[in-house]
Order: structure tokens, then sequence, then C-alpha cells
């Protein structure tokens, strides 16, 4: 009996320890790799129809500094979002500035990357 019991216990332990390494392994390897597009198009009442075919842009998580998030990825995403001409580009936010200063960004740097980014009605970060 105690025998059953400690093999459920290590069967529990080894499936437990499974799904962490399978859960870290995606946030550290295959999620940060991830870069997609979606197209969205969304009917709203009351909606001004003169503003139909505004185009935003909303980017978030980029985690710069972090999980292999350099500049030069972010140059890619820039191109992306640029090459579908938003009217509008929405920064949605995870900016850790502990990690940007860990790797060494300047200010400086970053400012000149983030102005590349073009939108006919601006750039706003949150």
């Amino acid at each position: 009996m105690c025998r059953k019991i400690f093999i459920s216990i290590l069967i529990f332990f080894v499936f437990i320890v499974g799904v962490l390494t399978l859960v870290f392994l995606d946030a550290r390897y295959i999620e940060p790799n991830l870069l997609f597009v979606q197209n969205k198009t969304l009917y709203l009442p009351n909606w001004d129809e003169r503003l139909n075919g505004f185009k935003i842009a909303a980017i978030s998580d980029l985690h710069i500094g972090t999980n292999g998030m350099d500049l030069d990825k972010l140059n890619v995403i820039i191109q992306k979002v640029n090459a579908k001409n938003p009217d509008l580009i929405v920064l949605l936010g995870d900016f850790d500035s502990k990690a940007i200063q860990n790797v060494g960004y300047s200010d400086e740097e970053l400012s000149a990357i983030f102005k590349k980014f073009k939108a006919k009605y601006g750039v706003i970060a949150i």
C-alpha cells in the first residue's frame, strides 16, 4: 500500500516537473521568438463614417532587454508595423527599465529606434 502511494506521488511529481519544464521552455525560447500580426475589422455603433478605414497598430509585450529582445528584433517589428501604413501606433507597454538598463541601451539609442515608427497621427506609448 505504501509503495503504491509512493509511486503515485512520484508520478505526480514527475508530471508537475514536466509541465513546469514545458512552460519554462515555452516562455524562454518559443514565445519570445513569435511575432504575429492580426488584422481585425471593428464594427462599432455610432462610428463616424469619416473614420472608416482608420488603421491602428497596437503593439504589446516588447520586453526589450529580455529573452533575446534586442534592438535588431525591435527594428524588424518596426519595419513590419510601418509596412502596414497605420494611421496611429499605440505601444501598449511592458517596458522593463531594469532590463533595458541591464543590457546597456541608452535613452538616445532607444529614442532613435522608436522614432522610426511612422504613423499619420503619431505614436502613443503607455
